[in-house]
C-alpha cells in the first residue's frame, strides 16, 4: 500500500511538471521519462513501483515511454568508481535524447542525481521518492526536485511497542549495511 501510494504522488507531481506546458494546437510529442532506481530490478521494492508506475502511466496507450535503469547498489558496492561508470553509462546513452522528466527511488539514485542532474539531463524536473534522512537542504541548489521522503521514526516505534508489550524485556534489531541500511 505504500509504496503504490508513493507511486501514485511520484506520477501526481511528474505528470504536472511535464503536462502543464503542453497546449492544444502542439502536435502530439511522446513524452520520455527516465525511472532510475537505486537497487535491481527483481528488488521487490522497485518491482512494485514499476508496476505502480506503468499502471498509472499506462505507457501502451499513453504513449509515455518509460526508460528504466537499476543502479543494483544493494548487490553492486556503490563507490566513486561506479559511480564514475554510470555517469559515463548514462551520458552515453541518453545524450542528444530529450526527456520530459526524471523519476528517482531511494538515496543512491537521489544522491547520483543531486550530483550529476546538471551536467546529465539540465533542465529536466526530478521527483524522487523514498529518501531517507531527508532534509530541505538537499535540494536547495536543486529547483528542479520535488518528491517523496521516507522518514523512520525509531523512537516512537519502539515507544509503541513497548506500550503495547511492557513485559519486554530484550529487543533485537535486524539491519544490514547497505546503504539504506546504515541511513536507518
Amino acid at each position: 500500500m505504500l509504496c503504490l501510494s508513493l507511486v501514485a504522488t511520484l506520477v501526481l507531481v511528474g505528470l504536472g511538471m511535464v503536462l502543464v506546458p503542453f497546449a492544444e494546437a502542439q502536435p502530439v510529442k511522446r513524452k520520455q521519462i527516465l525511472l532510475l532506481n537505486s537497487y535491481h530490478q527483481n528488488f521487490s521494492w522497485n518491482e512494485e513501483l514499476f508496476r505502480g508506475l506503468t499502471d498509472v502511466l499506462r505507457p501502451k496507450e499513453t504513449g509515455i515511454v518509460l526508460h528504466v535503469e537499476n543502479m543494483d547498489t544493494k548487490r553492486v558496492e556503490f563507490n566513486e568508481h561506479y559511480v564514475q561508470q554510470l555517469r559515463s553509462v548514462l551520458e552515453h546513452k541518453y545524450k542528444g535524447m530529450k526527456l520530459d522528466l526524471i523519476m528517482v527511488t531511494d538515496n543512491n539514485a537521489f544522491e547520483f542525481m543531486r550530483r550529476y542532474h546538471s551536467e546529465l539531463f539540465p533542465n529536466v524536473p526530478l521527483v524522487f521518492g523514498g529518501i531517507n534522512s531527508y532534509r530541505d537542504e538537499l535540494i536547495d541548489n536543486h529547483p528542479l526536485f520535488t518528491g517523496v521522503t521516507e522518514n523512520m521514526d525509531a523512537k516512537g516505534t519502539l515507544w509503541w511497542a513497548l506500550k503495547i508489550h511492557p513485559e519486554t524485556r530484550l529487543i533485537y534489531v535486524i539491519n544490514d549495511h547497505t546503504p539504506s541500511g546504515k541511513a536507518v
